[in-house]
């Protein structure tokens, strides 16, 4: 045996006895634009979740098993999904044709409000997940919102830094920010009633 070898051997085994892997990373990187065709917006890794906008072919569904995807977690409201021009695929279908574990978490409107419920579900999608997970809604505005309620809720990072991140995505602005011409802070205090 080489010497390389060797010590390729004995780097993996230190690695296994002290619990650690060549692809450590912490929920809380930076998330980095990932440049891939046929997604309605920019997609954002940041570890092992991909923040984006809605699949928009077969071959970006293909692309993403080819990468290493495992799971699907869809935003998207049913509602939605039938609308063809904004989804033009079977995505749930092609994910099961693709062996890529499918998670439908309506999230936007009336009838399925924004709620704790699905950071948790979100959260034990992510801790069964086999590979990385792709978490997406139409535009990744959504999608992006609750990888920060996840950061902050199950990841113990704090809100304003878990908003700085998600600003990196596509987190987008508050409205109100526009209005009043400048960021806001967000205070997570209770108000007395």
């Amino acid at each position: 045996m080489s010497i390389r070898l060797l010590l390729m051997i004995r780097s993996v085994a230190l690695s296994v006895m002290l619990g650690l892997t060549a692809t450590t990373v912490t929920a809380a990187e930076p998330p980095v634009l990932v440049e891939w065709q046929d997604f309605r917006s920019n997609l954002y890794r940041s570890a092992n979740i991909i923040i984006a906008g809605q699949p928009l072919s077969e071959a970006a569904m293909q692309k993403l098993k080819a990468e290493g995807i495992s799971t699907i977690v869809n935003l998207r409201t049913p509602h939605e999904m039938k609308n063809r021009e904004s989804t033009p695929i079977a995505e749930a279908q092609l994910a099961n044709l693709l062996a890529i574990d499918y998670h439908h978490l309506p999230a936007g409107g009336p009838d399925y409000p924004y709620t704790p419920a699905t950071v948790t579900a979100f959260n034990s999608i992510v801790q069964n997940a086999q590979g990385t997970v792709f978490l997406h809604c139409n535009s990744a505005r959504r999608a992006t919102h609750l990888w920060v309620a996840w950061l902050n809720q199950h990841q113990g990072l704090p809100i304003d830094e878990a908003i700085t991140l998600g600003r990196q995505a596509n987190f987008g602005g508050m409205p109100l920010e526009g209005f009043m011409d400048r960021p806001l802070t967000v205070n997570t205090e209770s108000v007395a009633d």
